[in-house]
């Protein structure tokens, strides 16, 4: 069985920039804490600005060589990074656990997740390829023959000799109508994928292993060189993720890795350099915001998945047993701290007092503790200041009349614990920008007309999934398909691991069209 002494050698503390490890310019430190306890767990090098630019410079020197490698030979060092992270996977997922504060389980599901985004990765490049298209003719007579639109007599709109499909009005070029072009050029066009560039991978404090997998993976397969800023909170999985992706083989300089605390100002002189080409962010709208003013001068391509509510719809004629079992699941989704955790549940008010009652009685039994040590349901919070967050929210709602069905406060004792909450009568999302609360809390906000609960799921266009129960077949899907989320899940509050592959590189790739003669 693996130690977490064993686990914490997978992760290194120093930077790693340009294939070698190295501390911070200044020599700065920060600790990591063991949210169970509050204890320190790992001391990390601290990257400084002038770090940053460093680790940029060895991406933009390792991109050139890096992107001219083909899909294949990336593969194969993917391949052999899929290898390793299966080898080391119960030390990782180990590692993760205590980090974060997550069950054995959720740790571990993690880990398959990130292994299995790194194989869809590898079989995408291993497919990359160029489209080489028909012969073309080309000249200035094409041009024309583009342009030309000829109404037939009597201003029908009808065309008196127009070829078929090509719509009303669109005469035939000369060709088609057995003239020969006025002009040799004959063309055929190469569409190739081509690698935008050096790449930042900014990392949210939840669900932080996957992320990296996907954005580091999908990166790498495409031919852009990285640097991954790992979560400030919860550091060392991603960095272990990254330790196998350098063992597996690649290049100085191409993944360069750059742990801090203050993420905005350590990235800010590489999000205005012109040689970024990609920004990756996953996580709340306000860092978003900040990193989006930042990135401005140097006007990077920009991947997001803003983090937001979840809402959670319960419409009439539900059954109540379903909604609960499915409204618990979803609302403790890596202790209520992942992105697609739910902490509102619109339930329609023939149903919302059983569903309020239901969820009270579920979240008392919930056992809360060191749930890294496979002892609680519920484990800790990230961080004192998380913590503090989530009982702020709770005071606030109580304040503005909602009704305390279940915990509401902090267990006595060490780490950054918070009582699992339920609470009644909750007022909706008093606008777009509103934060959710972190954490095993949820408000029971009761509807008459499904249009209400709509309108309320709907007041924040971020986030990533919607939860819908619903009585009538099909119900639920109309509900979702009027619902601004990428993700509906129906009758449930646990969702697959949505992973990349394909879609995942195209995102790291622009298209470039090569014009060639026949």
């Amino acid at each position: 069985m693996t130690t977490l002494a064993d686990a914490l050698t997978l992760a290194p503390r120093q930077l790693f920039i340009g294939g070698a490890r190295r501390p911070a310019a200044d020599g700065s430190t920060y600790s990591t804490l063991d949210p169970a306890t509050g204890d320190p767990l790992a001391e990390l090098a601290s990257t400084t600005p002038t770090d940053a630019l460093a680790a940029l410079d060895a991406a933009a020197g390792a991109f050139p060589a890096w992107s001219d490698t083909t899909g294949e030979h990336r593969a194969h060092i993917l391949g052999r990074a899929l290898g390793l992270l299966r080898e080391r996977a119960e030390a990782i997922a180990a590692l993760l656990a205590r980090d974060a504060g997550v069950t054995p389980g959720w740790a571990k599901a993690e880990v398959a997740a990130a292994a299995e985004a790194v194989r869809r990765a590898a079989e995408a490049a291993r497919h990359m390829r160029a489209n080489v298209g028909g012969r073309h003719r080309a000249g200035p007579w094409r041009q024309a023959a583009h342009a030309l639109t000829t109404p037939a007599p009597g201003g029908d709109g009808a065309a008196a000799d127009h070829a078929p499909n090509r719509g009303p009005g669109r005469a035939r070029p000369p060709w088609d109508r057995g003239g020969e072009p006025p002009g040799p050029d004959v063309w055929r066009a190469r569409r190739a994928p081509r690698p935008l560039g050096p790449t930042l991978i900014v990392l949210p404090n939840e669900e932080p292993l996957a992320v990296a997998a996907r954005g580091v993976a999908g990166a790498l397969a495409a031919g852009c060189s990285a640097v991954l800023k790992p979560a400030a909170l919860a550091p060392l999985a991603p960095m272990a993720f990254a330790q196998v992706m350098i063992d597996a083989g690649l290049p100085r300089g191409v993944l360069n890795v750059i742990p801090c605390v203050n993420a905005p100002s350590v990235v800010e002189p590489v999000l205005g350099d012109p040689r970024l080409r990609k920004l990756v962010y996953a996580g709340d709208l306000a860092t978003a915001q900040g990193l989006a003013e930042l990135a401005a001068g140097g006007l990077p391509s920009i991947a997001w998945e803003i983090a937001g509510p979840a809402p959670f719809i319960v419409a009439e004629g539900a059954d109540p047993d379903v909604a609960v079992a499915a409204a618990v699941a979803a609302a403790t989704r890596c202790n209520g701290q992942a992105a697609t955790a739910a902490h509102r549940v619109y339930a329609h008010r023939s149903l919302a007092q059983e569903i309020g009652d239901g969820l009270a009685a579920a979240f008392s039994a919930l056992t809360v503790g060191d749930a890294a040590a496979g002892k609680a349901e519920i484990g800790p919070l990230l961080g004192p200041a998380v913590r503090d967050r989530a009982l702020a929210w709770v005071e606030a709602a109580t304040g503005g009349g909602a009704r305390l069905l279940t915990g509401g406060g902090a267990p006595a004792g060490p780490g950054f614990f918070i009582q699992p909450t339920v609470l009644w009568d909750a007022a909706p999302p008093a606008g777009p920008t509103e934060a959710e609360p972190p954490g095993p809390v949820v408000g029971i906000v009761p509807f008459d007309g499904i249009d209400d609960a709509v309108t309320w799921a709907n007041v924040s266009p971020h986030g990533v999934a919607a939860y819908v129960v619903a009585g009538e077949p099909g119900g639920a899907e109309r509900i979702g398909a009027r619902l601004s989320r990428g993700v509906v899940v129906v009758d449930a509050g646990r969702l697959p691991r949505l992973l990349g592959g394909r879609h995942d590189v195209r995102a790291f790739l622009r298209p470039q069209i090569t014009v060639l003669p026949a």
